[in-house]
């Protein structure tokens, strides 16, 4: 591609943040929706995508507002704007998109959505946002991974409480890591998530390594684990796990509109 070619010009104004280049390019008649190339960055993200990966949400602002499409998938990765935003560092590009109705369950041609790409990348601020904006916390990509199994393979622990609050508890083990997520949370010596995970129902199936800990070898978090895999859970602690499981996916919005006392929508979401 020529570097005097519009769509190459388009490329490096909106990395470069020129906003003023960008209008003027656009305006000049280059279709909106087109999907830029670089190999250098990559293969075959939109106009749109492109500046929402740079974090320049002015440039994202005006693309929207002449009309470019926020929810068109790229025909190479079929990935939306928001895959792009989740995957950069501009965690308020993520927050406009979210609102102005980008869809946060857009799967791309390898089952990623926005919220798996952003634990993947370790964004644990637009983890948190695309949780609220009601992102599947349970959607797996084609390697079986959820967020939270790539949030606690990198021992994120701020997206790893957040994905856990907002109700995934999935316990299948993954090629990555150390195999479940209680797995890698006990690695990462992470007390706080792995008692939110626990407390919020997980199942200890996939989990046969914690009969083979000593009594005398343990430590402070295998002890807790042993204690709740032994435990009877208590018909307060189930109606919990029963509540959190029917209201998913998007799990904080409807605890929050639930005509019942703050605290118990405190109890509900482990807060």
């Amino acid at each position: 591609m020529s570097l005097h070619d519009p769509e190459a010009m388009l490329f490096d104004a909106i990395f470069c943040g020129n906003v003023f280049k960008v209008k003027q390019l656009i305006n000049s008649g280059i279709n909106k929706n087109t999907v830029l190339h670089s190999p250098i960055r990559w293969e075959g993200a939109t106009v749109l995508g492109t500046a929402a990966y740079s974090g320049n949400i002015e440039i994202v602002k005006f693309l929207l507002d002449v009309g470019t499409s926020i929810n068109f998938q790229d025909p190479c990765l079929s990935r939306n704007a928001l895959h792009w935003a989740s995957m950069g560092p501009g965690s308020n590009v993520v927050k406009y998109l979210s609102e102005c109705g980008a869809d946060v369950n857009c799967s791309d041609r390898d089952n990623m959505t926005p919220l798996l790409q952003a634990a993947m990348n370790r964004h644990s601020e637009s983890v948190c946002i695309l949780v609220q904006q009601g992102a599947d916390v349970d959607q797996m990509d084609r390697l079986r991974c959820s967020a939270l199994h790539y949030s606690s393979i990198n021992g994120d622990q701020k997206s790893i409480t957040a994905v856990i609050k907002g109700g995934c508890i999935l316990n299948n083990p993954a090629i990555f890591g150390r195999g479940t997520v209680l797995a890698n949370l006990v690695y990462h010596k992470d007390y706080y998530n792995c008692y939110l995970l626990l407390e919020a129902g997980y199942n200890f199936s996939k989990d046969d390594w914690i009969n083979t800990i000593d009594d005398n070898q343990g430590n402070e978090i295998t002890d807790m684990i042993k204690l709740y895999k032994s435990s009877p859970r208590s018909l307060k602690s189930l109606s919990r796990y029963v509540i959190r499981t029917h209201l998913k996916p998007s799990l904080q919005k409807k605890v929050s509109k639930l005509p019942i006392p703050k605290r118990l929508q405190n109890y509900i979401m482990l807060r």
